[in-house]
């Protein structure tokens, strides 16, 4: 097991040497791993004082490997899920609650089903995706995506959005606040991003490292199990304000909603009668608020520093 330096790693977001270690993150350390999966990938998690964001120690050079050959075969690639056409309504209606309908860019756009259903409900929709496997997939499903970066180095798509999306990228990225602001350049004078990522405060995921630390068991629930595609990063409300902030945003609308076709993270096997239960327990701890998914519609300001309110 890895052990935290004297002096823990800048935190990716902000920078400070802040970082409070709240577990081990591996691929043996989940409940359903592979005990035998070699080679054994672990870090430990931590999370920031100062911006309150979670992130990972380090991440190997085998764990590189393994990200860019699940990014490179569209086999590997699960894409949204059985619950495509649900999780993408659910995200349009947050959209159209502050944006009419017109152009629309997926950035990271994967298998292209988010541009698929945006184009189905009326939008003007393509999207951009770094892997050109996932890109000629998203190309062959009939969506509007071609490979590339929204950074400098690539050339802008043609005219403004009203609407940018980057759905379940910022955990990803080495760089979030490069990103944000690289995608500034492609909006419209009065347009907006939409944010998604996992809450990694939610009131889920405080309950299943509760049921880990009763179990005695060492591991983060924070961040997702150490398997291709890694997170290098989980945000909560503040983190996610922090790197908008950052990125030359204001929020003008955020929250959380509850994850799609999600397990209860619990582990083993379970019986028509456990599995119910999970299901209820699940459901209920959703009447809290303070969900899975965490969300944000963000407007273009000026660039500031970013703020820790």
């Amino acid at each position: 097991m890895t052990s935290v330096p004297l002096s823990p790693p800048a935190c990716p977001l902000c920078g400070a040497r802040e970082g409070r270690r709240v577990g081990v993150r591996g691929n043996h350390e989940y409940p359903g791993a592979d005990r035998n999966a070699e080679p054994h990938l672990v870090t430990n998690a931590l999370r920031c004082s100062r911006c309150d964001l979670f992130y990972v120690e380090s991440l190997s050079d085998e764990s590189a490997k393994l990200e860019q050959a699940y990014y490179a075969d569209a086999d590997l690639y699960p894409g949204m899920g059985a619950a495509a056409s649900a999780a993408a309504l659910a995200r349009l209606r947050l959209i159209e609650k502050c944006v009419p309908r017109g152009t629309l860019l997926d950035v990271g756009a994967g298998k292209g089903e988010f541009v698929n259903a945006a184009s189905a409900a009326g939008w003007e929709a393509t999207g951009l995706e770094p892997s050109a496997g996932l890109a000629r997939h998203a190309a062959g499903s009939g969506a509007r995506v071609r490979q590339g970066y929204a950074d400098a180095t690539d050339p802008a798509p043609a005219g403004g959005f009203d609407v940018i999306t980057l759905i379940h990228v910022l955990e990803h990225v080495q760089n979030p606040i490069d990103l944000l602001r690289s995608v500034r350049s492609l909006l419209k004078p009065d347009g907006m991003i939409f944010v998604e990522v996992p809450n990694c405060d939610s009131y889920f995921l405080r309950f299943v490292e509760a049921y880990y630390r009763a179990r005695h068991l060492n591991w983060s629930p924070r961040l997702s199990p150490f398997h291709a595609p890694f997170h290098r990063m989980g945000y909560t409300p503040r983190s996610l304000r922090f790197a908008l902030s950052g990125g030359g945003y204001a929020a003008t609308e955020s929250g959380t909603f509850a994850g799609f076709d999600r397990d209860c993270g619990l582990g083993g096997s379970a019986g028509p009668f456990e599995g119910l239960a999970r299901r209820f327990l699940s459901r209920s701890l959703d009447l809290l608020g303070n969900r899975e998914l965490l969300y944000a519609m963000a407007s273009p300001q000026g660039l500031d520093s970013p703020r820790l309110g």
